[in-house]
């Protein structure tokens, strides 16, 4: 889910060189287009180390790519007493495509089968989901989540969506939702999610799930 309605994916400049300084300053939360703005990013990439870790970003974020404007295929649910066993054997993958999230600026929520992998172009069918609901949240996994009962009435809403970069998807959310998920270190949880939370909760699970989403132009 993207962090506003109409997100697009991060661009990227004529080369490496200019990619990276605009890819450090949208890190920095700083508009890449402004020259000063990037003459700030220039003269902190002269730093050794600080060049280090904004290389090892702009890489981690190179690996994976949105694939945009089409409908995610639905990730069928791991059978009960295998995500303990999913996660050992796939835990490269698993921090991997976390920090990834950590490089979207532009999202509070993502679905791992709304990716693919730039190096074979396969899109990423794992159950697997992160979120970021708030903004001074740290992001984190939800492996095989799943909704096991909707709280309250049902409302209409717009919504913003990576997979549909400059238009929204028209959805119906419950404001609370009983959500269950396996986290990382392999531990299980059952929890009543409310207001933003929930709503990207439902979301991303929309996504794995492999709902048809309403797609609308935006003015």
């Amino acid at each position: 889910m993207s962090e506003e309605a109409g997100a697009s994916e991060k661009e990227e400049g004529g080369n490496e060189v200019d990619g990276m300084v605009a890819f450090a300053a949208v890190m920095e939360g700083l508009n890449p287009s402004n020259a000063t703005a990037r003459e700030q990013i220039e003269a902190k990439l002269q730093d050794p180390e600080y060049l280090q870790v904004i290389k090892e970003m702009w890489e981690l974020a190179n690996c994976y790519s949105v694939i945009p404007g089409e409908q995610t295929p639905k990730v069928l649910a791991m059978k009960v007493g295998t995500a303990k066993a999913y996660i050992g054997k796939n835990a490269a993958f698993l921090q991997q495509f976390l920090e990834y999230c950590t490089t979207r600026t532009d999202a509070c929520g993502l679905a791992a089968n709304q990716l693919q992998r730039n190096d074979t172009e396969d899109r990423v069918m794992e159950r697997v989901m992160a979120l970021k609901p708030g903004p001074n949240e740290a992001w984190r996994l939800a492996i095989d989540p799943k909704i096991l009962r909707g709280l309250g009435k049902a409302t209409r809403k717009f919504e913003g969506c990576l997979t549909w970069p400059g238009r929204k998807i028209v959805v119906s959310r419950y404001p609370k939702v009983i959500a269950a998920w396996h986290n990382q270190d392999g531990s299980s949880e059952t929890k009543t999610l409310e207001g933003f939370e929930a709503q990207v909760f439902q979301h991303e699970v929309d996504h794995l799930n492999g709902v048809e989403e309403i797609v609308v132009d935006v003015n």
